[in-house]
């Protein structure tokens, strides 16, 4: 079975399973720190949800000739979530440069004042190869605090923290923002530095549009930059989930999709009902 068959039969299954499932997510592509765009917010996936994501990045100049990257995210629980992602960079050699790469988030239960949501980001890329000239280094550690001040179809980002290239560190500093534009469509800009290491720039912008309820496509147009190239990029991708799409949910879906740390009344409460019972 090829590869492009795979992806359409994985896309099917996930369709399918989705359907018997009530829950929503907005926070799908745009900023999720899997692959079609680098930033991550602090939200996190409900818990049981699978994501698939798949995307094409085109630098466009001569000697950079692009990356396919696949991503699969999975909700752990009310606070936590991991991704695995797998990347093939085209360098212009006879062989692509294979990289494969695990991260995580965890949010701090309930919600802080003015910062609202924080959540510690860590993500560990590998490559088999020693070294390449792509943009994307063949070994890299990265961990930060991520904050998400959400508003009314408004969400600012802010990242701070430090990346690990190739063993040697640098901090790493990003921000950006998602709009929403109705619950099928939604935009995105972020600025990160530090990323692909000492001196490195991105900027990107990002579309997504819901096609189906459980699918979401996204363009992605940007700069990077590093100590050693620099290249205009546009990637194109898709997004699959086992949660409905919906990047302007109900008061109650965001209520319902929320973990919040009860309080210490509701605990005694709880208590109470139980021993009584």
């Amino acid at each position: 079975m090829s590869l492009t068959s795979r992806i359409y039969c994985l896309v099917l299954l996930l369709t399918a399973v989705s359907a018997g499932g009530a829950q929503t997510f907005s926070d799908l592509g745009l900023m999720s720190g899997s692959g079609l765009v680098v930033l991550p917010t602090a939200t996190i996936a409900p818990p049981s949800e699978f994501r698939l994501q798949y995307a094409r990045v085109d630098f466009l100049n001569k000697r950079y000739l692009g990356v396919h990257t696949m991503s699969l995210n999975c909700g752990l629980s009310s606070n936590a979530e991991a991704y695995i992602r797998f990347t093939g960079e085209q360098i212009g050699t006879t062989n692509s440069q294979l990289g494969y790469g695990f991260g995580g988030k965890i949010t701090i239960p309930g919600e802080l004042p003015v910062v609202r949501r924080l959540s510690g980001w860590i993500e560990s890329t590998m490559s088999d190869e020693d070294q390449h000239d792509g943009f994307f280094p063949v070994e890299a550690f990265r961990a930060a605090a991520v904050a998400t001040p959400d508003s009314d179809g408004v969400h600012p980002t802010f990242l701070a923290g430090i990346a690990s290239i190739e063993h040697e560190s640098a901090p790493m500093f990003g921000a950006g923002v998602t709009v929403t534009l109705g619950h099928g469509a939604q935009a995105g800009l972020e600025l990160i530095e530090g990323y692909l290491g000492r001196n490195s720039y991105q900027a990107i912008g990002s579309l997504a549009f819901r096609v189906l309820p459980n699918i979401s496509l996204h363009a992605s147009p940007g700069y990077y930059s590093t100590s050693s190239a620099a290249s205009w990029v546009l990637t194109l991708g898709i997004t699959c989930t086992t949660a409905g799409i919906d990047f302007k949910p109900s008061a109650e879906e965001k209520k319902r999709d929320d973990f919040m740390l009860p309080s210490i009344e509701e605990i005694e409460k709880q208590s109470k009902e139980k021993h009584h019972d």
